[in-house]
């Protein structure tokens, strides 16, 4: 049997092979193990010369390389390949049918083959230079022409940044009065105040008794509270456990279904974290730079509250309803103008992030719901007033452990009553460790849902009607010629 020469000496557990010839005349390669001492056999007893020499250019084929390792003569491998092959073919004795593996020799493999790959036009543009992406989302820096921000990794400005009030709110003139004086309830409004049973009060009202959100607190339920945010903050529990049961217990919610109600009832969807990024061609606007030279960050609006309220269409009429998004935002056909937004934190350590949030969200709606009533004077040619300023508002809620606060924000307009910037006022703040914390909370949350439901509900459905009535051809709402001429 000739031998070839592969250099210097090896050591391998030794291989036979037997060359057979079939009737086809081709040829086959079986490899057999042998147990004779490595010292007993030579170079020339492991490789036949029939394994011809390949072209320099093939390369090596990966499954023969991470074949059973008993056929090699079918393999494509350049003869200066077989003896490391066959060195790192480490193979068990003849009684075991388990082979040792090489990690080192697959890891090499994988390399080679991983190393042929060529960048293709798609992913070419992924690698970005230094300084694109991560940190580089202040605007006041560049990128080059080569790599623009539809290539780049932006990075977005979060209400957890310790720098957002300074480069998302102030740019856009939103201001927080963390000293304003707490008001009550009933002033707050213009209200007269409630006594005795809450629930069958409001329900009694117009435009609010088709609504289950009310909050009825006599002493038992009030002191169930007190004794449950004590256990809370005794155990020291996460902050999922005081969102749940303020959801569970405090903040209700309307029963939900796909089929119209012929009453056509105002009621009140209570959605948890729901996005809602703006979108211009949906009449979800972000309210705009009023400083555009302060530094600021991009920011997407990914602001995902823990809970927010917004009025149900099943109040408007089917003979409009379909046409209510070309003037104002509709979520998922079924839910349009937010008045109520709350996020809850574990404690005081994170409420500011919890403040900065609420804020984000509550500017957004109200800008919004400023954007629908400046449409509406628009197209009748009226001038803005101060019932109108007056009805331009979003309530907002923020719930650290037992401590609430509750806030109030309106619109800062120019003497021409353009649009400059909002600002959000604390207007109540206290907490559920005593009976009476738990009374003042349910009252702000009622008289909240009654001027969500009985103002802030029939003043955008007013504008919505208004707006179609004079912008759409042939659809017809309630309002006749003459409230038109009047409004």
């Amino acid at each position: 049997m000739a031998t070839a020469d592969f250099g210097p000496k090896f050591k391998t557990k030794a291989v036979s092979k037997t060359i057979l010839r079939d009737s086809g005349n081709q040829q086959k390669t079986i490899v057999k193990r042998s147990h004779k001492p490595l010292s007993s056999q030579s170079t020339s007893d492991v490789i036949d010369t029939s394994i011809k020499t390949r072209p320099a250019s093939r390369k090596p084929q990966v499954s023969s390389c991470l074949s059973s390792g008993r056929t090699i003569a079918n393999s494509t491998l350049h003869p200066t390949d077989v003896p490391r092959l066959l060195t790192q073919q480490l193979i068990r004795p003849h009684d075991s049918k388990i082979r040792v593996t090489n990690p080192q020799r697959i890891k090499s493999l994988w390399k080679e083959v991983m190393s042929a790959t060529r960048d293709t036009e798609s992913s070419k543009y992924k690698k970005r230079p230094a300084g694109v992406g991560r940190g580089s989302s202040l605007l006041s820096g560049s990128i080059g022409s080569e790599y623009t921000t539809s290539s780049a990794r932006i990075v977005y400005a979060k209400p957890t940044d310790k720098d957002f009030r300074d480069t998302q709110l102030i740019p856009r003139s939103i201001s927080i009065d963390l000293k304003a004086p707490s008001q009550g309830v009933y002033a707050h409004f213009g209200t007269e105040e409630v006594n005795g049973e809450r629930r069958s009060y409001y329900k009694a009202l117009p435009r609010a008794s088709g609504s289950s959100v009310w909050l009825d607190v006599g002493d038992q339920f009030a002191r169930e509270v007190v004794r449950e945010y004590a256990y809370m903050k005794a155990c020291s529990l996460c902050e999922a456990e005081y969102a749940t049961y303020a959801k569970e217990t405090l903040l209700k919610r309307d029963a939900r279904s796909l089929e119209a109600d012929p009453t056509r009832p105002w009621m009140a969807e209570r959605m948890i974290e729901l996005v809602a990024k703006p979108n211009k061609s949906e009449c979800w606007e972000e309210p705009p730079r009023i400083l555009p030279d302060v530094k600021h960050k991009l920011y997407n609006y990914d602001i995902r509250p823990d809970c927010s309220y917004w009025l149900s269409l099943q109040a408007f009429s089917p003979r409009y309803k379909y046409v209510v998004h070309d003037h104002v935002y509709v979520m998922n056909k079924r839910i349009t103008c937010p008045y109520f937004t709350i996020e809850f934190k574990r404690d005081e350590l994170t409420i500011e992030s919890a403040i900065d949030q609420v804020a984000t969200a509550s500017a957004l709606a109200l800008y919004n719901r400023y954007q629908l009533k400046r449409k509406r004077l628009e197209l009748g040619g009226k001038e803005w007033d101060e019932e109108d300023v007056g009805l331009m508002r979003h309530y907002a809620l923020t719930f650290t452990g037992d401590t609430y606060t509750f806030w109030c924000m309106t619109p800062n307009t120019n003497t021409d009553r353009k649009w400059a910037g909002c600002q959000m006022n604390k207007v109540y703040k206290a907490d559920c460790s005593y009976v009476e914390g738990v009374v003042q909370f349910a009252d702000w949350v009622n008289e909240i849902h009654r001027w969500g439901l009985t103002v802030h509900g029939p003043g955008c459905e007013e504008d919505i009607k208004y707006c179609i009535t004079q912008a759409s051809h042939g659809i017809r709402t309630s309002l006749g010629l003459e409230e038109l001429a009047i409004k």
